[in-house]
C-alpha cells in the first residue's frame, strides 16, 4: 500500500476549527486502511497534550504514543485549506496527517520536512521571481514572461498582465508591475520558443530544480543557435541563493547539447553567476499575485563572466569578482539571522522581531557581526566603516516591524547550519585563524544546540546524539572542529550555561 496517493489529497478543503480538521485528516487514512477508528481519538488526544502546528501554515497531527495498535501501516494524508484553520493563535493552510509504524516515524516527518521544504520554498521564490527579479527587469524596460507550473498562476497573469509589489514599511507602498505575460513550464515547446527569442533569462526556482528546467533551455539554445542567422548575445542568470548557481546551471544545459551548439554557445551565450538579497515572509493574499517585499535588495553580477558589451540593467551591481559579496551575504545576513532564531528560542521569543527587539538578543546578534565583519574586512579588503554601515542597514532589516518570521522557520535545519562550510563555524574557524574575538558566534553554536523542536527532523537527531554522546563529542560530529578545539571548547561552555 502506498504511503501517499492521489486519493489521499484534498485541495481547497474548509473546516470549521482544527478538530473538524484533524478528524478530516484522520478519516482519509481510516478510509484507505492505514488505521482504525480509534487512532483518529489518538490524534485529537495529542492535539490536546500539545499543539500540532509546526509554523509556517502547517500542522503535522498525529497519534499519540500509546496509539501504535491502532496503526495498520504506515502513511500520510494531506489537505489544503486556502482560508486557513485556527490552531491556536497561528492558522495553518495545510495539514498533514500521519501513522507511522515502527521506527517510520522520523522517516515519515523527515520526508514531510523535505517536502514541505520545497513547497514554501517554491512559494518563496516565486515571490522573489515576481517581487524582486520581476520588478527590477520592468523598470528596466523588459517585457517579462514568467514560466511556471502553477497553472493558476499562469492563467492569473496571462489574464491581467499585471500584478502588484507592495514594500513593508510604513506607507505600504504599491507599485504596478505592467506588460507581464506567462507560459506553461512543463510544456518543453513554448519554454524552448521563449528561450530562442529572449534577450534575457533569469531564474528563481531554487538551485535543486535547475537540472529539471535545463532541458526546455537546451531545445530554446539549439533552434536559437541552429538558425544560421546572425546571433546576438543572450545571458542567462541563475537567481539563487546558492554559489556558483549559474555556473551549474551552465552545466545542466552543456550536457544536452550537441557539440557544435555547445561551440556555438561558447561564443554567444553567458552565464554569469549573481547574488541576491532580499527578505520576501511567507505570506497569504486574497490576490494570488499580489506579493509583499522588504524594501532593501541587492542584486550583484558577476561582470567578468559576461559579454563584452552587454547591457547593463538599472539596479543590477555588477562586479568583478562575486566571492566577496557571497561572503559578506552568508556571513552577515544568514549568520545574524540564526542566531537571532537560536539565541531567540532560547529566550522564549517566537519571532525574529521580537527576539532582535530584546536588548540582550541584540547585543549577541551585533557581537556576532562584528566578529564576521572583522573577517570579511581582512580577508576581502572590504573598508571597515562601510561595513558597520551594512552591518547597521541588516540589523535594522530584522526588525522590520511590518514583516513576521518565525525562529522556528529561520532556525531549521541546525546541523546543516552547524556545518563546516555554512554560516556559524565557517567564521568562527577564520576568526580563529586571524586570532580576532569568536565568543558570539560561539554563543550561536551553542544555541543551535539547544534548539530542540520535535517537528525539526535534524533538530531531533541533534537532541538524540547529544543524549547519547554528549554535547563535546555532538558538537564535534556536525562540526568537524575537534573536541579540543578552542572555538569547541568556548561554545560547550556557552551551552552548559545556557538555561534551555
Amino acid at each position: 500500500m502506498s504511503v501517499l496517493t492521489k486519493d489521499k489529497v484534498i485541495m481547497n478543503a474548509t473546516a470549521q476549527d482544527k478538530y473538524e480538521a484533524i478528524r478530516m485528516a484522520g478519516q482519509i487514512l481510516k478510509d484507505a486502511g492505514h488505521i482504525t477508528a480509534e487512532y483518529i481519538d489518538k490524534m485529537l488526544e495529542r492535539e490536546e497534550i500539545v499543539s500540532t502546528y509546526v509554523g509556517n501554515g502547517l500542522a503535522i497531527p498525529h497519534g499519540t504514543k500509546e496509539s501504535k495498535s491502532f496503526i495498520l501501516s504506515t502513511g500520510i494524508s494531506v489537505i489544503q485549506f486556502p482560508q486557513g484553520v485556527d490552531f491556536g493563535e497561528e492558522k495553518a493552510y495545510m495539514v498533514i496527517g500521519i501513522a507511522a509504524q515502527g521506527g517510520e516515524h522520523m522517516e515519515i516527518l523527515t520526508s514531510i520536512a523535505v517536502i514541505c521544504a520545497e513547497e514554501e520554498n517554491m512559494e518563496a521564490l516565486r515571490n522573489i521571481g515576481r517581487g524582486f527579479i520581476g520588478l527590477i527587469l520592468s523598470r528596466a524596460g523588459y517585457n517579462v514572461v514568467f514560466s511556471d507550473v502553477n497553472q493558476e498562476l499562469v492563467k492569473a497573469l496571462e489574464q491581467r498582465g499585471e500584478y502588484t509589489v507592495e514594500l513593508a514599511n510604513e506607507a505600504k507602498d504599491l507599485e504596478t508591475v505592467t506588460g507581464v505575460s506567462a507560459i506553461d513550464g512543463t510544456n518543453l515547446d513554448t519554454v524552448a520558443q521563449n528561450v530562442a527569442e529572449a534577450e534575457l533569462i533569469t531564474t528563481a526556482v531554487g538551485v535543486g530544480i535547475l537540472k529539471h528546467i535545463a532541458p526546455g533551455i537546451a531545445k530554446g539554445l539549439t533552434a536559437r543557435l541552429g538558425t544560421g542567422d546572425v546571433f546576438q548575445p543572450l545571458h542567462i542568470i541563475a537567481c539563487e541563493n546558492a554559489i556558483g548557481a549559474s555556473t551549474q546551471l551552465k552545466e545542466h544545459v552543456y550536457g544536452l547539447l550537441d557539440e557544435r551548439t555547445r561551440l556555438l554557445a561558447d561564443q554567444y551565450v553567458y552565464f554569469p553567476d549573481s547574488a541576491v538579497d532580499r527578505i520576501v515572509p511567507i505570506q497569504h493574499h486574497e490576490d494570488p499575485l499580489h506579493v509583499q517585499v522588504e524594501p532593501f535588495y541587492e542584486w550583484v553580477v558577476d561582470r567578468s563572466q559576461m559579454a563584452p558589451a552587454f547591457k547593463p540593467v538599472e539596479g543590477v551591481m555588477y562586479v568583478d569578482d562575486l566571492e566577496p559579496y557571497i561572503e559578506r551575504k552568508l556571513f552577515t545576513v544568514n549568520t545574524g539571522h540564526c542566531i537571532a532564531a537560536y539565541i531567540g528560542y532560547v529566550n522564549g521569543f517566537d519571532t525574529i522581531q521580537k527576539a532582535i527587539a530584546d536588548e540582550k538578543v541584540k547585543s549577541i546578534v551585533y557581537g556576532a557581526l562584528q566578529e564576521t565583519g572583522a573577517v570579511l574586512v581582512k580577508r576581502f579588503g572590504f573598508n571597515a566603516d562601510d561595513h558597520q554601515l551594512y552591518i547597521a542597514k541588516i540589523l535594522e532589516r530584522f526588525v522590520n516591524p511590518h514583516l513576521t518570521d518565525e525562529v522556528t522557520r529561520v532556525g531549521r535545519s541546525p546541523l546543516r547550519k552547524l556545518s563546516p562550510n555554512d554560516r556559524l563555524v565557517r567564521p568562527a574557524l577564520q576568526a580563529y585563524e586571524y586570532g580576532t574575538e569568536t565568543t558570539h558566534l560561539a554563543m550561536g553554536m551553542a544555541a543551535a544546540c539547544k534548539f530542540d523542536i520535535s517537528e525539526d527532523p535534524e533538530a531531533v537527531e541533534l537532541q538524540t546524539t547529544i543524549k547519547q554522546k554528549g554535547i563535546e563529542a555532538a558538537l564535534s560530529q556536525y562540526t568537524s572542529m575537534d573536541e579540543n578545539h578552542p572555538v569547541l571548547k568556548q561554545a560547550v561552555a556557552h551551552y552548559q550555561q545556557m538555561k534551555k
